[in-house]
C-alpha cells in the first residue's frame, strides 16, 4: 500500500483482543495464542478440601495486540474486567506504550484470575487514551455433575 494511503487512518487499532490458555513466544517475537477461549464450564461440586484462606477459582491469559496505524508516541492501554453483577473486579492494568507509526504496534500479555464468588458473563474491557475502543466476553458457568471420588474440578473450554 502507498505511504498516502494510510494517511488519515487514525490509531492506535486494536488487532487481536483474546482470552486464551497459554500465549507461547517464539524466538523470532511472533506469539502463538494457544486454545482461543470465551467460555469456562467449572464442574460442580467444587473440591470441599482447599487449603485454608484458598477460594477456588480459575487463571486464563488475555492477549491485546494495539497497532500504531497514523499513531505515533505514548498511548495509555487500560484493561478492565466487567463482572456479571456490573461491577469492576479487581485493579485494572494500565500500559503506556510507544507507537512508531505504520504496522508496528504492542503485545500486552496478562494474566488473570478469576474467582467463582460470581459467575456469568464477564467483559475484558480495553481502553486507549481512556476511550473504550472493543470489549471481549468470557463467560464463567458452573455445571453440576457427580462428586468426583478425588482430584480438583477443571474447566472445560469451549469457542
Amino acid at each position: 500500500m502507498p505511504e498516502e494511503a494510510t494517511q488519515g487512518i487514525g490509531g492506535p487499532f486494536v488487532t487481536v483482543a483474546a482470552f486464551c490458555e497459554r500465549v507461547l513466544e517464539e524466538k523470532d517475537g511472533v506469539n502463538t495464542l494457544v486454545r482461543v477461549i470465551d467460555r469456562y464450564w467449572i464442574e460442580q461440586p467444587l473440591p470441599a478440601a482447599l487449603p485454608p484462606g484458598t477460594k477456588a477459582g480459575l487463571t486464563t491469559f488475555y492477549m491485546v495486540i494495539v497497532k500504531s496505524g497514523d499513531f505515533r508516541g505514548q498511548a495509555t492501554i487500560t484493561v478492565k474486567v466487567r463482572a456479571p453483577s456490573g461491577k469492576y473486579q479487581g485493579k485494572p492494568i494500565v500500559a503506556p506504550l510507544n507507537f512508531t507509526g505504520g504496522e508496528q504496534g504492542n503485545a500486552l500479555q496478562i494474566q488473570m484470575g478469576f474467582g467463582l464468588e460470581e459467575t456469568g458473563l464477564f467483559w475484558a474491557e480495553v481502553e486507549v487514551d481512556g476511550k473504550l475502543v472493543t470489549r471481549t466476553p468470557l463467560s464463567i458457568e458452573l455445571r453440576s455433575t457427580p462428586a468426583p471420588e478425588s482430584g480438583p474440578a477443571t474447566p472445560s473450554h469451549a469457542v
